[in-house]
């Protein structure tokens, strides 16, 4: 659990705390938190502390999916259904039934969509492409969003009736910066578990966690842990000293606009790419991301490889 590897004062406890109160009903939830704050762990912990019982946990990434493959992805599709589709594909929704769905980036469904959706979420039933069999589904739903979903109300891009059916309940993860006791007992949990996966012995030396401990972390938990991974696998076995840090660090002041943040990521994963040689498994597994959720991001900043642009189209993650 989250619980494992955070302070025991972490503000983090009181956002679990509050999930533990509605988690015996089907109150969807929420995730409001900068990018990298660790919205799509929490919504694991969440849907696990339900128990053995819990069901299947699926991911829906949002991102710049056009209509039409939404649909096919989210509901599945017949045969026949449109060109190409020559078997029977289960959507993700059936596919989290009994269980739980999470809907990533959940601010970039375009209003088509959220219309769709919306209807779905009322009724809980809905059609694969080409069936005129209406089907009903049962799941849990979590959504998460590093946007102010009310300010795209105001400005008409978010249906505000969309808003409040997933907004049952509302948890606001803290940035990195307003938790510092978390910082070590994160960096230590990622180090063992790399360095586990390395088999190599390796261990933070006490001006490493100062130096840590000093570092303001724009792009959050994702950011320190794609930190501790890439050091602890060029580092040799033994104490890591600060020095090693200083050359991917250098984002000293916390973003000023979503801009500076999206900025930051473009920038680690480019260097990231280029340490691997553009290998996406490698590259993604230094991330601690999905390939499907590389490639998306590839997408969307236009790191096009070595080999030409990449044109892939971002789809789901079962996370």
């Amino acid at each position: 659990m989250l619980a494992m590897h955070i302070s025991p004062n972490s503000p983090i406890n009181e956002i679990l705390e509050r999930a533990r109160k509605v988690i015996d009903s089907d109150v969807p939830i929420l995730l409001e938190g900068e990018s990298g704050t660790g919205k799509t762990f929490l919504a694991q912990q969440i849907h696990l502390m339900r128990g053995p019982g819990a069901g299947p946990f699926r991911v829906f990434l949002c991102g710049g999916l056009p209509e039409t493959l939404f649909e096919s992805e989210m509901y599945g599709y017949e045969p026949g259904a449109f060109t190409g589709a020559r078997k029977r594909k289960i959507g993700l929704i059936e596919r989290a039934s009994r269980g739980t769905l999470f809907l990533d980036e959940v601010e970039n469904l375009s209003p088509p969509i959220q219309a769709k959706f919306l209807r779905v979420l009322d009724e809980k039933k809905f059609f694969r492409l080409g069936s005129s069999r209406e089907r009903q589904v049962s799941f849990r739903l979590i959504s998460a969003t590093n946007q102010d979903l009310q300010m795209r109300i105001d400005a008409g891009e978010f249906r505000k009736d969309l808003y409040y059916r997933l907004a049952g309940i509302t948890l606001t993860l803290p940035p990195l910066r307003q938790r510092p006791q978390d910082i070590l007992p994160l960096a230590h949990h990622f180090l063992e578990q790399t360095a586990r996966n390395l088999g190599k012995e390796l261990a933070l030396s006490e001006k490493a966690e100062e130096f840590l401990l000093g570092c303001s972390w724009p792009g959050n938990v994702r950011q320190l842990k794609d930190t501790i991974s890439i050091v602890a696998t060029s580092s040799p076995a033994g104490l890591i000293e600060p020095d090693v840090f200083a050359h991917m660090l250098q984002w000293e002041e916390a973003p000023k606009h979503d801009e500076s943040l999206r900025a930051m990521e473009m920038r680690h994963i480019a260097a990231v790419l280029r340490k691997y040689n553009y290998n996406r498994a490698r590259t993604a597994r230094a991330l601690g991301i999905s390939e499907t959720t590389l490639r998306s991001k590839i997408k969307k900043y236009g790191l096009g490889d070595r080999h030409g642009d990449d044109t892939d189209t971002p789809s789901i993650s079962d996370g």
